[in-house]
């Protein structure tokens, strides 16, 4: 009883597993991505994966997964799916890389909260507005916010079917890109001239839009690394000039489903536990088996020991009698 019901457990929880690994396998992408914060530190490989409901860490050189956590417990306000999110600076310091907000967004619509090095339940909602570009509101899918030395906002963004690099301003709760709250042009200076147009990003790193995107960015030595995601595929690049411009150094590629979900190896898992529940299932069976011939030959001994007793008897014999004759 105790194999059986062990087995039952085992079934149904690697059925569930194997259903939730499916789902991801089957239909492999990052909703968004966010670099880790770590103050002083000139290498990190750690970034936060957003996919439906949950939130992951991920090492980009480990490739290893996990503290898997509900968005809406540590960040309640949002609305769901979130599809993009970005840390912003509220100013800027030379040599050091800041992080005082994140802003994360939903379509059109965004909330900030503090930055920090780990999130715990609950955070603060610090603001809450919408996008608007060239006027009007802006669905957003992949979003990265950069301050320059006179404190303006850079962004880049895409929108599910192209990327651009605009200008843009944080006020009264709205996120304006490529122009301000009355249409005036916004500006960003790039330390060499300033730009008020929004330029175009095609084929910037292979792709010519972004499921998801963050950058981090060092400065002793200075580096600036980009990740990036189009629906299966994860790019790592790299770049060493500044302001942000390509071309990029690719690094490293990955594949979502097998590099940060894992399916291969989960699968592999799984088969491992179905092996060792069929396993269970053949030792049940056998036992069953051994004591069903058991208890069948102890019948028949029986059986032919009842029915020796019963000639012996018929014929007059004793059983001693029986023995001598068969020394004789």
């Amino acid at each position: 009883m105790f194999i059986k019901l062990f087995a039952l457990q085992l079934y149904f929880s690697t059925s569930l597993k194997a259903e939730s690994i499916d789902s991801y396998c089957d239909d492999a992408y990052i909703d968004a991505i966010m670099w880790s914060f770590r103050k002083n530190q000139t290498e990190n490989d750690v970034i936060f994966v957003f996919r439906g409901q949950h939130f992951w860490k991920y090492n980009l050189k480990t490739r290893n997964l996990w503290d898997e956590r509900l968005i809406k417990h540590v960040w309640p306000d949002v609305k769901l799916p979130i599809t993009a999110i970005s840390g912003i600076q509220t100013g800027y310091t030379v040599g050091r890389t800041d992080c005082d907000r994140i802003i994360i967004v939903s379509q059109f619509t965004f909330w900030t909260y503090d930055c920090k090095e780990e999130y715990e339940r609950n955070q603060t909602l610090r603001s809450t507005g919408i996008i608007i570009y060239e006027q009007k509101t802006k669905a957003i899918e992949a979003l990265v916010v950069s301050k320059n030395i006179k404190s303006q906002n850079e962004v880049y963004f895409c929108d599910g079917t192209e990327c651009l690099q605009c200008p843009a301003k944080i006020a009264n709760e709205t996120l304006h890109i490529s122009k301000g709250e009355r249409g005036e042009k916004l500006c960003f200076f790039d330390g060499l001239t300033d730009f008020c147009e929004c330029k175009y990003l095609k084929d910037t790193i292979g792709w010519n839009t972004l499921d998801a995107a963050s950058i981090f960015q060092s400065f002793n030595p200075y580096k600036l690394n980009i990740i990036a995601t189009l629906g299966n595929k994860m790019r790592l690049l790299e770049t060493r000039k500044l302001p942000i411009r390509p071309p990029f150094d690719t690094k490293y590629n990955y594949i979502v489903s097998k590099d940060v979900f894992g399916c291969k190896k989960s699968l592999k898992f799984s088969l491992i536990i179905l092996l060792v529940l069929f396993s269970l299932i053949a030792l049940v069976l056998v036992a069953a088996l051994f004591s069903w011939y058991f208890y069948e030959s102890k019948e028949e001994f029986n059986y032919r020991a009842t029915n020796t007793s019963t000639r012996v008897t018929a014929n007059g014999l004793k059983p001693s009698a029986v023995k001598q004759n068969a020394k004789v």
